[in-house]
């Protein structure tokens, strides 16, 4: 069911862009990593590419923002 809800998503983000209500789209602390709402608890992150696709990173819980950003930041 989550990964369900993150796919629903990441089409609206691929098809309607940053700002369809409800996606909440939004940069994290300076980096060039990206989270985008899936669900109350579900964020997916990604980053933007120089060629202007997205590469989608990481499909994580709310809660575990902190452990998955450090995570990321250490690729």
């Amino acid at each position: 069911k989550a990964v369900e809800r993150a796919f629903q998503a990441i089409l609206l983000f691929c098809t309607e862009g940053h700002a369809y209500p409800g996606l909440e789209v939004k940069q994290l602390g300076g980096q060039d990593t990206w989270s985008l709402r899936a669900s109350l608890g579900l964020r997916v992150y990604f980053t933007p590419r120089a060629d202007g696709d997205v590469e989608f990173l990481e499909l994580a819980d709310r809660e575990d923002q902190h452990t998955t950003l450090r995570r990321l930041k250490e690729r």
